[in-house]
């Protein structure tokens, strides 16, 4: 039988390495910052596929995991390449279609290299990412905003946005807009809250305290923002999964339950597109919304193959209403895809989010004990540092307000 290489777990440390410091990186830097350096973290998780492929290739037997949930999620980012073709502003797009391809690619490393006797690592980058985040975002509220108020150059802050935002006491962390800040602590925190529950009995005392301690601060940072769509959301992954939880093991029920809260979902959009429950009659923050998501539909009923990443900006001034709301996003993820990409694009969105919650739902064999080594826990430590530092020197995260 053929020998491993030596050289094999070294590539697979480095893979594991330098996609940990990518993505963390990301998550410290602002989305409003340059395309070279958005560029290139998404280009550190191509780098990072490649080690581990070398990685791989040098073992006497490769074991590959693949999902049919990456079929869609494939095309998908494979038909944002595509519309860099039609997209009036070319940069800005390449950057867009990277950023999709590399979450791609990023679906494919989580799978093969954390994969699930390594969940515990995929854990640890999510606790200690929303730990230094939202910890930055208290110190926003208490101290940064003060303090550059203070600055005699506060008065010549670039734009009304950026002013308002100074003057504001919501916080946005690391990212640009305080609802981002938001959406990824509503994304993270129920997982995080799920992970902590199910792990409280076999942690020590001092894993607990941080670990609670990081879902404090969390829900903090997620009041200091001040987005009411944040808590709904959160309040909607709560009852989601506490519905999952309590139906472990009566899938009839969970079923029912599930399905119950579809149709109830559904009949919200309904009632939204009938007009009870329009947009414009939910208060001032919704009307403005819908001023943009109606430029939305009317820019994807001419387009029905997309616009091209990143050209609703371009398309917006010909299609808003009377109202005069400026605006360079559709405020909406998934009327932004559909703007971009169509309606191909949005329905390949759609049947990943649909077999992804089909995976989740699932029941089969329990998952197999995480599998540490010793030398995984400095990995994770080194990639963290670096990634500060990275983040620190390219984009002066931390500081850039």
């Amino acid at each position: 039988m053929e020998s491993e290489s030596k050289l094999a777990p070294l590539l697979e440390q480095a893979a594991l390495f330098i996609v940990m410091t990518a993505v963390l990186a990301r998550w410290w830097v602002s989305g409003s910052a340059s395309p070279g350096i958005n560029t290139f973290f998404h280009l550190l998780i191509l780098v990072g596929a490649m080690v581990w492929l070398l990685s791989a290739a040098l073992r006497p037997k490769w074991v590959f995991r693949i999902a049919w949930s990456a079929a869609p999620l494939c095309l998908f980012s494979l038909m944002g390449i595509v519309s860099v073709m039609w997209a009036s502003f070319r940069l800005t797009a390449i950057e867009h279609a990277l950023a999709y391809f590399s979450c791609f690619i990023l679906f494919l490393l989580v799978l093969n290299v954390f994969g699930p006797e390594r969940r515990h690592l995929t854990d640890l980058l999510l606790f200690s990412a929303v730990f230094s985040i939202s910890i930055y975002a208290l110190l926003q509220r208490v101290w940064i905003l003060e303090y550059v108020r203070s600055l005699p150059e506060a008065a010549l802050f670039q734009s009304p946005e950026g002013r308002a935002r100074l003057m504001s006491n919501e916080v946005f962390g690391t990212f640009h807009y305080p609802n981002a800040l938001a959406g990824f602590l509503t994304l993270t925190m129920p997982l995080l809250t799920g992970s902590l529950l199910a792990s409280w009995k076999h942690l020590a005392m001092i894993p607990r305290i941080l670990k609670a301690s990081t879902l404090l601060s969390g829900g903090a940072a997620l009041a200091l923002t001040g987005s009411k769509g944040g808590w709904m959301a959160t309040a909607v992954a709560g009852i989601v999964f506490a519905t999952l939880a309590l139906t472990r093991h009566q899938p009839r029920l969970r079923r029912i339950l599930l399905g119950t809260g579809l149709a109830a979902g559904g009949g919200l959009v309904m009632l939204m597109i009938a007009g009870p429950l329009a947009p414009a009659k939910l208060g001032r923050s919704m009307q403005i919304r819908d001023v943009y998501w109606s430029a939305s539909i009317k820019i994807a009923k001419d387009h029905p193959l997309g616009v091209g990443l990143d050209n609703f900006q371009e398309y917006y001034p010909q299609y808003r209403s009377e109202v005069q709301q400026e605006v360079t996003k559709a405020h909406n993820d998934y009327l932004q895809v559909l703007v971009e990409t169509g309606f191909p694009g949005l329905l390949l969105l759609l049947l990943f989010l649909a077999l992804i919650l089909r995976s989740a739902l699932a029941t089969g064999p329990p998952l197999p004990p995480p599998s540490v080594t010793p030398s995984e826990r400095p990995v994770l430590v080194v990639a963290g540092i670096v990634s500060i530092l990275l983040a620190s020197s390219l984009a002066h995260v931390f500081l850039d307000l």
